[in-house]
Order: structure tokens, then C-alpha cells, then sequence
């Protein structure tokens, strides 16, 4: 994460607000509650409802001053604490200091951010402790109006890579990808969705031409490769929805469903697998350092699953580091990792799974374990020979990209 504490004026001055307000509160708690400093003892003391002798409490507790701004009440609150320390025979002081302390909050809302909503989340990205609960909160809300505003969610959506030696070329390596839907559903019914994206570049951004591609599942035609949809019609809710699949001129191609149901009716779960031959390098060159795998989050989702499965033998065991990466930029793998600044701060990490498919499997997704074992079948892969890492996040934002990417 950058170290914003240099040169950062607006931070210096929130922090001094934030303790000061903390400290005069602190000052309440001790002259009322005789040493106690759980909200309880407060409520007692001055005759307080119980939402504000927690935020006051929880205020004065904090031991870092950014996470004191998602305790402050608001001023009628204010007036109400300070008129029960008056009754209960609180020095003006203590009391002078509280309501001073307000306002130096009012005067910071005022001059930088305008109005409360936003001063919180300006002070809660310097937050320590609640950082990650802070920001899974501002993206559960986000996921909520996306899916009302896009009319289309997913409860999860995944992607797997496989990654093996290459048959032919030590330099290269071959990849299955699978992509899930779990719980899609629409709140519009004519709201169009991508269901697939692909596209395999080298560092510099150029694209790389694959050496084969054809679908996990033999059932589906293989005749006509660009106009078949790689689905696991097994895994797959029926019947299959109809879709456009598109190729644009950046090299990309798009699977787009079409039309359906809204709500619980129209409830859908679909996977596509693809394999596909001399997918990428497997040592470094000039233009090439890594291997990037990346996850376009697309749509309102409340759970995104990232897995990579390698072959031992592959990247020299090296493991991967995950980024998240904004698309409002413009910014897009693999160019991502070289803009650093368009990262996200997303504070979950990379979670190693072992060795097989013991320990793969997902309790909201229970066909996850058999997916993944159709897969290494279809292939002659023995699973155990590789190696599992996953990426979780709850509510992604979008447009965003998520990065795993491997040193070669």
C-alpha cells in the first residue's frame, strides 16, 4: 500500500481533529463511569439510548485516530450527550472541550469534502484496523446498486487455470481455463451480459496466436470452433440460454447471453471449459518476465474465486502475488503489473491449497471438486501433480481486473 503519511497535509490535520474529538471523549467517559469505559457503564451514568453510548465509547477507544470517524454522531447527538453531562454535574471543561472538538470535525467536513458522507470515506482510507471491513462494506453497498443499475448479479463467479507442460516445447505451457456462474440472475430481463472474455498477450501487450483451443466437453462441436460456446453442459443449468459470440478487433472475444428470465425463476449456474495448446511461455525472455492471469469483474457479484492449479514441474515453484487493478483508467493486463499506481487497495491475499483436489472444494459451489476432476480426466492429468492457489474476494469493483501473476 503507498505510504500516504508524507507530504499529506489534509491527513496531518484529520488526525488532529479525530484526537482531539477521541480525547475529549475520553474525558466524559472517565468523569462519569467512575473508571469504566464499556458503553454500558455510560448508558447508566447519564441516561444515554444505547446506539449513542456505544458510538461514544467505541470513539474513545480507538487506538488509532482514523478509525474514530465511523463513531461520530451527529450534532443533535451532541447537544443531547452534552446536556447529560451538564445534569449529571460534568466540569465545563470537559464539556467545552467536546462540544470544541465537534466543531474542528465540522470545520474539516466543511473545507474538505463538503458534506459528512464523503469526509468518512476520505478518513476511512487511511483507516488501520478497519480497513478491511470498512471497504467491504463500501463495496457490498456498490454491489447492491450495480445490480439494480446493470440489472444482472451472480452470488459467484470463478475462473480456474490449469497450467501444464507443454507435449511439444519446453518453452511453452498448456491451459485449461474454466469459467462459472453460480446463482446468475437478472433483475431486468432484457439486460444484456457477457458470460465469457478471452485474450492471451505477451507483457508488451501484444497478442499471442494460440496454438489450438478446443472445448473440455466432447459434446460440443468442434466443427465450427468460433462459432461453438465451450460449455460443461453437465454442470450447466438447462437448457442452455442462447448466445452471440463476438470477436472484436483489439483480438478479444466476446460470449454474450441474451435474454431471459428476472429473479429466482430465471436462476442459472453455467461453466465453460476450454483447453488450450501452447498457451503462453513457460521461461523468461525480453518480453517476457512473468505469467499473467487475470479475471475481468464485470458485473455485481457477491463472491469472486480466483484459482490457479500448476504442474510442479512449471515456473520453478515459484508462487503468485494477486493485484487488483481498476479499468476506469483504462488500464488492462498484462500492462497492469508495470502500472502500479492504477492498483486498488484490496487487502486479501493469496491462499496456497496444496498438492490434489483434497483440499479445492467449496461449500456454495458443490460441484466445484467434480468440475475440476472432469477436467484433469478429459486432459490425462494426474491432479495430484499439481499445485492449488486461490484468490476470494466478497463484492469485487467494477470495472476491475484481478491480476495473479508469477514470476518466470
Amino acid at each position: 500500500m503507498t505510504d500516504t503519511s508524507q507530504g499529506d497535509p489534509f491527513r496531518d490535520e484529520a488526525s488532529r481533529v479525530l484526537e482531539g474529538y477521541r480525547s475529549a471523549l475520553l474525558g466524559v467517559m472517565r468523569g462519569v463511569a467512575a473508571g469504566g469505559s464499556q458503553s454500558r457503564d455510560l448508558e447508566s451514568a447519564l441516561g444515554l439510548d444505547r446506539t449513542l453510548a456505544w458510538k461514544v465509547s467505541s470513539a474513545a477507544s480507538c487506538s488509532f485516530p482514523f478509525d474514530v470517524a465511523r463513531h461520530i454522531p451527529g450534532k443533535s447527538a451532541i447537544k443531547i450527550l452534552t446536556k447529560a453531562g451538564k445534569r449529571k454535574g460534568l466540569s465545563p471543561e470537559v464539556l467545552g472541550r467536546v462540544e470544541s472538538a465537534y466543531a474542528d470535525y465540522e470545520q474539516l467536513v466543511k473545507v474538505h469534502a463538503g458534506d459528512r458522507a464523503t469526509l468518512e470515506m476520505m478518513l476511512c482510507s487511511y483507516s488501520e484496523r478497519e480497513r478491511k471491513s470498512v471497504d467491504r462494506d463500501y463495496r457490498k453497498a456498490g454491489y447492491r446498486s450495480n445490480s439494480y443499475t446493470l440489472g444482472v448479479q451472480a452470488k459467484i463467479v470463478y475462473r480456474t487455470y490449469i497450467l501444464n507442460m507443454n507435449e511439444s516445447s519446453d518453452s511453452m505451457f498448456d491451459l485449461v481455463s474454466l469459467r462459472g456462474i453460480v446463482g446468475l440472475r437478472r433483475i431486468r430481463s432484457n439486460a444484456p451480459w457477457i458470460v465469457h472474455r478471452q485474450r492471451i498477450v505477451d507483457d508488451q501487450g501484444t497478442a499471442i496466436r494460440l496454438g489450438g483451443t478446443r472445448p473440455i466437453d466432447e459434446t460440443v462441436g468442434t466443427e465450427e470452433c468460433d462459432l461453438t460456446v465451450p460449455w460443461m453442459r453437465e454442470f450447466c443449468t438447462q437448457p442452455l440460454p442462447n448466445v452471440r459470440r463476438v470477436y472484436t478487433d483489439d483480438e478479444r472475444m466476446h460470449m454474450e447471453i441474451l435474454e431471459g428470465r428476472v429473479g429466482e425463476t430465471g436462476r442459472s449456474n453455467y461453466v465453460l471449459g476450454e483447453f488450450v495448446s501452447g498457451a503462453g511461455p513457460s521461461e523468461r525472455s525480453d518480453n517476457n518476465n512473468s505469467v499473467e492471469l487475470a479475471l475481468k469483474a464485470d458485473m455485481p457479484i457477491e463472491r469472486i474465486m480466483f484459482d490457479q492449479i500448476v504442474h510442479r514441474a512449471l515456473f520453478s515453484g515459484m508462487e503468485p502475488a494477486v493485484s487488483v487493478y481498476s479499468e476506469m483508467t483504462g488500464a488492462t493486463a498484462p500492462k497492469c503489473s508495470q502500472e502500479g499506481r492504477y492498483a486498488l487497495p484490496i487487502f486479501d491475499r493469496v491462499e496456497c491449497l496444496g498438492a490434489g483436489l483434497a483440499s479445492v472444494h467449496v461449500a456454495e459451489i458443490p460441484d466445484y471438486t467434480a468440475v475440476l476432476r472432469r477436467s484433469f480426466d478429459s486432459m490425462g492429468w494426474n491432479p495430484d501433480h499439481f499445485v492449488a492457489h486461490r484468490f476470494t474476494l466478497e463484492y469485487p469493483p467494477i470495472p476491475s481486473v484481478i491480476v495473479l501473476e508469477t514470476p518466470l
